[in-house]
């Protein structure tokens, strides 16, 4: 059951904020600061409010290593085309992705190598919010990271040789991950896209069974 739970609503993550944006937009910059800030305002309280309803204490260290993990295995099980190896980390909506991308890959004959050469900063908790389930403790929590990692992708073409790219770059992106903080299960929800500096953070609203589809299956797509 846990599983099926993918990313329901999206989460505000603020555009990088320049001094030419700040010049340039500075009304827009304010707003996209404001907003941040109510989502960690949001953001704390629910903390609070898991600390004194949960019957399971927060361990954000420990948590923040699991997502480490769960990251390199999958990603590493992808680019070997192990997918049998990711699927214990991942939500149903992410598998999907990672099935259908894979499929696209392997129909052109690519082979993958991909290694993560390391994380330039320590992953941080971006967001924080409790997943409660009806008539059951509360103890589940979706978790965005910032991820922001150095990593070497090598692609090559399976019937040729030929090299097709073999590129190190940074990627910084912003995965969320549930958690059951009652037996320390992970799984990953999928990956938030930075909203754009005219976006505006989401109201909570009653979403339809149909919005709640639709997000899960937005943002599941890890490689998007």
């Amino acid at each position: 059951m846990k599983k099926t739970y993918g990313v329901i609503t999206r989460t505000y993550i603020k555009p990088e904020l320049t001094l030419k944006t700040l010049f340039t937009s500075p009304i827009l910059s304010l707003k996209a600061i404001k907003d941040r800030l109510m989502t960690i305002g949001m953001d704390t309280l629910q903390v609070a409010l898991f600390k004194r309803s949960a019957t399971t204490k927060l361990q954000f260290e420990k948590y923040r290593q699991m997502a480490m993990k769960t990251y390199v295995k999958v990603n590493t099980a992808f680019s070997k085309d192990e997918l049998n190896q990711a699927h214990p980390y991942c939500s149903t909506w992410v598998s999907l992705a990672l099935t259908k991308r894979r499929e696209k890959i392997n129909e052109k004959n690519l082979q993958l190598d991909w290694k993560l050469v390391k994380f330039n900063k320590i992953p941080a908790i971006y967001s924080f919010k409790i997943i409660q389930v009806p008539e059951k403790p509360m103890e589940l929590i979706s978790v965005v990271y910032k991820f922001d990692t150095l990593q070497n992708l090598t692609i090559k073409n399976k019937k040729t040789g030929e090299l097709v790219n073999d590129k190190q770059q940074r990627v910084v992106d912003y995965y969320s991950f549930l958690i059951d903080t009652f037996n320390g299960e992970i799984y990953l929800q999928g990956k938030l896209p930075v909203n754009k500096l005219t976006e505006r953070r989401e109201k909570i609203t009653n979403l339809s069974q149909q919005d709640i589809k639709a997000n899960c299956i937005r943002y599941s797509d890890i490689y998007a």
